[in-house]
């Protein structure tokens, strides 16, 4: 079985997602990783195994949302307000998330497929996988103007 051998750093899930949106984003490592989690992205190898997953809070998830097609900041502080991820942020992020299979992939042949989206760590297979990692990194990105948000990083 291959396995997903690179944990991305900070830089490299800001240059990528400077890359997908044309804003300067800043990140940096988070040790506490003890947040809630508005979105999870689940990443699996041409086998079928689940070799990554990466969770937003909802600023972050908002905000990459957002970004991409450059809605409004005002938009982001709403939804925010709310504790509900809007549904046109949403497809959004979808995008934003999908593209973001590389950040696990630089310097290594093999493909990573995004398989799935979920609100969070909503299933206990999530959360069993999550606590099963290999390795785990915790960091803030802020996207030039919009708000500031925290991720996860799960590689197995």
């Amino acid at each position: 079985m291959q396995v997903c051998r690179y944990l991305p750093t900070p830089d490299d899930v800001a240059s990528t997602f400077e890359a997908l949106m044309g804003r300067d984003v800043s990140a940096c490592t988070l040790e506490d990783v003890g947040f809630a989690l508005a979105k999870v992205a689940c990443y699996r190898r041409n086998d079928g195994t689940l070799a990554a997953m990466i969770g937003m809070d909802l600023a972050l998830a908002c905000s990459a949302g957002a970004a991409l097609t450059m809605i409004p900041n005002q938009s982001v502080r709403e939804a925010t307000a709310t504790g509900v991820l809007p549904t046109n942020l949403d497809e959004n992020l979808y995008e934003v998330l999908n593209v973001s299979a590389v950040v696990f992939t630089t310097g290594d042949p093999h493909r990573l497929t995004m398989t799935s989206t979920h609100q969070g760590l909503d299933h206990d297979d999530l959360v069993a996988a999550a606590a099963s990692a290999a390795q785990t990194l915790g960091m803030t990105l802020r996207i030039d103007g919009y708000l500031e948000g925290r991720a996860i990083l799960w590689v197995f």
